[in-house]
């Protein structure tokens, strides 16, 4: 129609008629008169030697009592495919969550309407842009695993391209953290400790962190080895008291993994000073049997030495902890 965007091989399919004497001959010419080409009864024309862009088409017909019509006709010739840009967007890579927005800029000299289309696995999605410019396909629910993409994009006068193929890694699993040293309930004697632990990731380890009593304390960003094998550590210095610990890490893409999911952190005490032993008494005596009391300022087990001399050469140990004994 009169106004389209059209390649090179459309036909344009001419109508000419008379009422009463006959068509007796027709013509055209795109250049104001310079060239003119005669059209067969069928009057149509192929515009293969047009130039691109903007052509304006005047058409002449001739009765045979040599009446002469003209008519003007606008086309616009598109031969150049549209240009699809990923510079801008991330074409590769991992996403967390199932969920993608692949970005793409796209332009076009000529059509207004460009229709792209996202080809993901044999998964299709569809976009009918407003013209040049920059747009996004939302991908969801899609499945662990890696995925090969790319755009096609097809103007008005049906010029495509597709782009390269990318990789798309969808990665929805949080890294999994396993606790080495030290153990649950260790009683240390040093208050410089190396907290030790392994992590397993696909996908690169953003960074790592110790938490003591719920809180972060220690974070790594760099030399985190994410094989499930190699042990990571991060040191510090303690005060005395008691603590709970927990690592958490995140890979690059916001997947966050606690060694205590499914667990409790683990429990670590620091004390090097002895308990004070007070309130010491003796009751119940027998012929072989006594009764011995005291009372600790904290949490102890116990140990008692006895004997019928100085030497104490019996020893009688209760490893409960406890403040009365």
């Amino acid at each position: 129609t009169n106004g389209s965007i059209i390649s090179n091989t459309t036909l344009i399919d001419l109508n000419i008629t008379d009422l009463y004497s006959g068509v007796s001959s027709a013509w055209y010419t795109i250049d104001n008169g310079l060239t003119n080409t005669t059209l067969n009864t069928s009057y149509d024309i192929f515009p293969y030697t047009w130039p691109e862009g903007q052509n304006n088409l005047t058409v002449y017909a001739n009765d045979s009592l040599n009446n002469l019509a003209s008519k003007i006709f606008s086309f616009i010739i598109d031969v150049s495919s549209p240009i699809i840009d990923l510079t801008f967007s991330l074409p590769s890579g991992s996403y967390a969550g199932g969920s993608a927005g692949i970005l793409f800029g796209v332009s076009d000299a000529y059509s207004q309407n460009i229709t792209c289309t996202l080809a993901i696995d044999g998964i299709t999605d569809i976009i009918v842009t407003n013209g040049s410019g920059n747009y996004t396909f939302n991908i969801n629910n899609l499945a662990n695993g890696t995925y090969i993409w790319n755009i096609t994009c097809v103007d008005q006068a049906n010029n495509s391209i597709t782009s390269p193929n990318s990789e798309l890694n969808i990665d929805a699993i949080a890294p999994n953290i396993t606790l080495v040293s030290p153990s649950d309930g260790t009683n240390i004697q040093n208050g410089f400790i190396d907290f030790n632990y392994t992590v397993y990731e696909v996908n690169d380890i953003s960074n790592c962190s110790l938490y003591l009593n719920n809180q972060i304390n220690l974070t790594a960003t760099t030399g985190i080895i994410n094989d499930g094998v190699t042990i990571n550590n991060l040191s510090l210095t303690l005060t005395q008291g008691t603590y709970t610990w927990f690592m958490s890490c995140y890979d690059i893409y916001g997947n966050q993994g606690n060694s205590s999911f499914g667990s409790t952190p683990w429990t670590l005490f620091f004390d090097i000073t002895p308990p004070i032993i007070s309130n010491v008494n003796s009751s119940a005596i027998g012929t072989d049997t006594a009764t011995i009391n005291w009372i600790t300022d904290e949490l102890s087990n116990n140990l008692v030495y006895y004997g019928t001399d100085t030497n104490l050469s019996n020893i009688l140990f209760n490893g409960t902890n406890a403040l009365f004994h």
